[in-house]
């Protein structure tokens, strides 16, 4: 899952800052991935990651095992904070990630922290929401990325990563 079938490493995608296209912004703005729950998250998937803060609260409170959660501490553009157990760890790192993008700095971190993780809360300054697009992107194959979409009933979103959303969440990067 590091590289395509043409030898190309995810990774060099994020060699540089990535600023979404309006165009790759209208196709984001959908939802993307199945709807789950609680118990479909603890049954079914080993690997979890998990980007946004009420989602990352929701795992918290339902105990949702989970490799690393990225959050900004804040939901639609207001502060937002919650409880963390001590299953759990949280860490506010010095990291920045403007909204509309994906810094580099960012990326190799997603990328350099999966395997070394467990209940690991990473908190960031600027904005989370594009880090599944990064996520989906560059950790291996049987990863389950968790996000909220704040704008449908079902609010808390899994994508499985596979070739197939490797293939078109990095052709997204690129509009």
């Amino acid at each position: 899952g590091e590289i395509d079938r043409s030898g190309k490493s995810y990774l060099d995608l994020f060699s540089h800052n990535i600023t979404i296209s309006p165009d790759a912004r209208k196709i984001l703005s959908r939802p993307i991935g199945k709807a789950v729950g609680a118990k479909a998250l603890r049954d079914g998937h080993r690997q979890l990651v998990v980007v946004g803060d009420v989602s990352t609260q929701y795992c918290v409170t339902h105990q949702v095992p989970f490799r690393c959660a990225w959050i900004d501490g804040r939901t639609r553009k207001k502060e937002f904070s919650f409880a963390i157990t001590p299953a759990y760890s949280h860490t506010l790192t010095p990291l920045h990630n403007p909204a509309g993008t994906i810094t580099s700095a960012i990326a190799h971190t997603i990328s350099d922290t999966y395997f070394s993780s467990k209940n690991m809360i990473f908190q960031i300054t600027g904005e989370e929401d594009l880090l599944t697009v990064a996520a989906v992107v560059l950790l291996p194959f049987g990863t389950t990325i968790v996000y909220g979409y704040p704008y449908a009933p079902a609010t808390l979103r899994a994508i499985r990563v596979n070739e197939r959303t490797k293939n078109r969440f990095a052709a997204i990067l690129q509009i």
